[in-house]
């Protein structure tokens, strides 16, 4: 998930002083203080600022190309490096799957409108 946002926008705990601490959650909804006491199956969630991420992405892109001036590209970085909301990713590239999903009556798919707070890092040859 983001950073901004926390998994089905709940207040993150302040139990232990850590910051980016991750969120210990069940099926059911019911979050724990450590993955150690929590039962087997539950989903650990790692808060992650992608933008932060996209950058230092970006950065070591920037190095790879000084380090490897004599290539091919011209100068161009190699990759491209972008974030996109999951839900914009899916409707994307996905469209097939997300249609599949959808209900007939509502249009509702879990696909697009479940994880609204999830995005994506798109990293990819130019």
């Amino acid at each position: 998930g983001d950073e901004s946002s926390s998994h089905h926008h709940r207040r993150r705990r302040q139990s232990i002083k850590a910051e980016n601490e991750p969120l210990v959650t069940d099926m059911k909804d019911q979050d724990y203080n450590c993955y150690l006491n929590s039962p087997h199956y539950c989903d650990i969630l790692y808060p992650t600022n992608f933008k932060k991420l996209a950058s230092f992405v970006c950065t070591q892109n920037q190095n790879l190309q000084c380090s490897s001036s004599s290539s091919a590209s011209g100068g161009r970085p190699l990759l491209d490096v972008k974030v996109m909301k999951q839900s914009d990713f899916l409707s994307l590239y996905g469209k097939k799957e997300v249609n599949m999903t959808k209900g007939w009556l509502s249009g509702y798919s879990p696909l697009i409108h479940d994880f609204s707070n999830c995005s994506m890092l798109l990293v990819h040859p130019r």
